[in-house]
């Protein structure tokens, strides 16, 4: 690029870096957002898990879904507390 023109090779120099130092500065700006839905996502799937176990143990005492629906319900209350989504 140098050959052609110096002003063309150092624009295009100057653009490389720009869009270099963009990627990284993205990089590292998005890291704590990442982090943080992954770890939403995975205490929602502790909660998941742990919902599907006690369904599975209270259907097998024999207990009907309105006992059912009111543990999980207590359980999201709780949920909701410890981890709020804001």
């Amino acid at each position: 690029m140098f050959l052609f023109h110096p002003a063309i090779g150092i624009t295009a120099l100057l653009g490389t870096c720009a869009i270099v130092a963009m990627t990284l500065l993205t990089e590292r700006m998005s890291r704590g957002a990442a982090r943080a839905a992954m770890d939403s996502s995975a205490q929602r799937q502790v909660l998941a898990d742990t919902t599907q176990r006690k369904r599975r143990s209270h259907q097998g005492a024999g207990y009907d879904g309105s006992i059912h629906r009111a543990l999980v319900a207590g359980q999201r209350t709780l949920f909701a507390r410890e981890y709020p989504l804001h």
